[in-house]
């Protein structure tokens, strides 16, 4: 790593590692955050590194940041319907042997211009408003989504 450098961006920086050597590797990071107060920007799939390595979290779909909180609060209470399903289709300790819940339906077309939320043709609780226009902006205690319903 750079000497000096006050900003990092880690793309996917265990995602072809065992368990161990990707839980030092995280360590190291977050090392590096304490000692030198380095700014990570963590890309990641795995919601297990999040919780893990990460103080705040950014959920984006299709481009679109649809949630951003405190990396707690945002795992223990997800306000947007596709953070609570990506958190629903992961595995976990109890999950073995069980059938993992699937996100119904194929993410949009990068090429394709949305009216309204990119989520909302695979969105369990969507309703017309949600593919007719943009979605709103909301802020509550410290976190930020976007979605029509009021979570």
């Amino acid at each position: 790593m750079a000497t000096g450098a006050e900003f990092l961006i880690a793309d996917e920086p265990t995602s072809a590692l065992d368990k161990t050597i990707g839980r030092q590797v995280l360590d190291v990071l977050k090392a590096l955050v304490d000692e030198r107060n380095l700014t990570i920007l963590m890309i990641t799939h795995d919601m297990d590194v999040v919780a893990y390595a990460c103080s705040r979290a950014s959920v984006l779909y299709a481009g679109m940041t649809v949630e951003e909180a405190e990396t707690r609060a945002l795992l223990a209470s997800p306000k947007h319907p596709y953070t609570r399903a990506l958190l629903g289709a992961r595995p976990g300790r109890n999950t073995m042997g069980l059938r993992l819940e699937a996100i119904a339906g194929q993410p949009p077309r990068p090429d394709t211009e949305l009216a309204g939320c990119p989520f909302a043709e695979r969105c369990s609780v969507a309703m017309p408003v949600c593919a007719e226009r943009a979605t709103p902006r909301r802020n509550a205690f410290d976190r930020d989504w976007a979605c029509h319903h009021e979570a």
